[in-house]
């Protein structure tokens, strides 16, 4: 499950992992999902604030321009849930003969090259 920061209000319902203040706010309206912790059912549509982090299995692609990163129609970007800070992916490492010559290592270079 991502956790996304929701750019403005959005009426969610369905199962989303909440804090706990976020569960104690809506305590008679959600139940706890079981083996799931922080995941509740949602049966009812639920509103949740601008700056409000959810947790979502999939982001329904109409609610994509309610969350940070999906105002253009893009996918919304996942944030830490702790933090709410976007979370990057990491880059993967290029293979030694993309890299630019100067920075190669000397045991990706040729053997003639490497006894001069």
């Amino acid at each position: 499950m991502n956790f996304y920061k929701a750019s403005r209000a959005v009426r969610i319902s369905g199962e989303v992992a909440l804090s706990e203040a976020q569960a104690k706010r809506r305590a008679g309206r959600i139940r706890p999902v079981q083996g799931k912790k922080g995941v509740y059912q949602l049966d009812e549509l639920q509103d949740f604030k601008a700056g409000e982090i959810i947790g979502l299995e999939t982001v329904p692609k109409a609610l994509y321009r309610y969350f940070v990163g999906g105002e253009n129609g893009e996918h919304p970007t996942p944030v830490d849930p702790n933090n709410g800070n976007p979370i990057m992916k990491k880059e993967t490492a290029k293979p030694e003969a993309e890299k630019p010559a100067n920075q190669r290592s000397a045991a990706s270079e040729p053997a003639s090259n490497a006894a001069k």
